[in-house]
């Protein structure tokens, strides 16, 4: 259940559809006017929107088994649109499940000199392999930053990761909160905080004396 899907070709991101636009690609794909497709294997999808959340979905019986995006969570896309809307608010250009230089980030903002990837792990995994997923953004010259539903433990000299690797829950109501050391913070709130400062040279400033 992938955020993005091709529409006649064009990428679209579920979350920045408006009501209006989701209901008409909605048609337009039953009528037969529009092909919509997974980015990822080209499999036939259908729109669909479930709490709030839109999203697409592979056609039944047409579901490729090496499409990375067939069974993934609701909760896996609530807090990923979260995040792909937080971005946007920010002022960075967004993709959704965006590849690069041996990664697929769930939500990639980038603008014109900087990438900040940001990773959901709903399901288990070990600081090995989120070590070595995050040296794959490094090398590629980009931030990541991983929400944890449980974070693995980080092992002594690897200090660095406490600033990228957070816990983070769903309360009753659906919201999802981040746990951080100054408090309990909104998912979207934390994200605009955490993306990087554009960097400006010292002399595109005029200097006061």
């Amino acid at each position: 259940m992938p955020l993005s899907a091709l529409v006649n070709g064009k990428e679209v991101i579920a979350a920045f559809c408006s009501d209006f636009v989701w209901k008409d690609i909605s048609i337009s794909r039953k009528k037969g006017d529009v092909t919509v497709e997974c980015c990822f294997c080209g499999a036939p999808v259908y729109l669909r929107k479930r709490k709030g959340t839109k999203h697409f979905v592979h056609m039944p019986g047409q579901k490729s088994e090496d499409c990375a995006y067939v069974n993934e969570s609701l909760e896996h896309l609530m807090a990923k649109s979260i995040i792909a809307l937080a971005c946007r608010e920010a002022g960075w250009d967004v993709r959704t499940e965006a590849g690069g230089k041996g990664y697929r980030a769930d939500v990639l903002a980038t603008d014109d000199v900087m990438k900040c990837a940001f990773e959901v792990q709903w399901s288990p995994q070990n600081f090995e392999d989120t070590l070595e997923r995050t040296f794959n953004y490094y090398r590629d010259f980009a931030s990541v930053v991983w929400f944890f539903k449980e974070p693995p433990e980080i092992p002594w000299g690897y200090a660095f990761m406490d600033d990228i690797i957070f816990h983070m829950t769903q309360d009753e109501e659906g919201q999802f909160l981040v746990h951080h050391k100054r408090g309990i913070i909104p998912l979207a709130d934390f994200v605009k905080a955490k993306l990087p400062k554009p960097f400006r040279y010292p002399w595109a400033h005029p200097i006061s004396k």
